[in-house]
C-alpha cells in the first residue's frame, strides 16, 4: 500500500512537472521518442543535483504545501528536461511527445525509489 501511494504521488508530481515545463509550442512533425531508451539515459546521467531536486519535490509533497510543490515541480521539470536535451539527445521539438511525459514519470519513480531505499539503508 505504501509503495502504491508513494508511486501515485511521485507520478502526479512528475506529471505536474512535465506539464509545467512543456508550455511552449513545438512543431508536431518530430519523430517519436523511445521512452525506454530515454528513461535509461536519464537514469544513467543522473547527478546529485537531479536527486536533490527530487528530494525537494518529495518533501514539499509530503508537507502538503501546494504552492511550494508547484514551484518545486516546475524546477524539477526544468532540470529533467535540460538533462534530456543536454545529455540524452532529445531535441526540444520532441518534448511534446506523450512518451516524454511517461518517461519523466517513470524516471521520477526510479529516482524516488532510490532516494527511499538509500534513506532506509541509513536507518538500519
Amino acid at each position: 500500500m505504501g509503495k502504491s501511494v508513494y508511486g501515485s504521488a511521485v507520478m502526479a508530481a512528475c506529471g505536474l512537472a512535465a506539464a509545467s515545463v512543456l508550455v511552449w509550442p513545438m512543431p508536431s512533425a518530430a519523430q517519436q521518442v523511445d521512452s525506454a531508451a530515454l528513461t535509461e539515459c536519464l537514469v544513467a546521467k543522473t547527478a546529485q543535483n537531479h536527486i536533490d531536486a527530487m528530494k525537494r519535490l518529495m518533501i514539499s509533497a509530503l508537507q502538503d504545501d501546494s504552492e511550494k510543490l508547484r514551484a518545486e515541480a516546475t524546477s524539477y521539470g526544468s532540470i529533467i528536461v535540460q538533462l534530456a536535451i543536454d545529455n540524452c539527445n532529445i531535441p526540444a521539438s520532441q518534448l511534446t511527445d506523450p512518451a516524454v511525459d511517461d518517461t519523466i514519470a517513470r524516471y521520477g519513480e526510479k529516482i524516488g525509489e532510490k532516494i527511499m531505499t538509500d534513506a532506509f539503508t541509513r536507518i538500519k
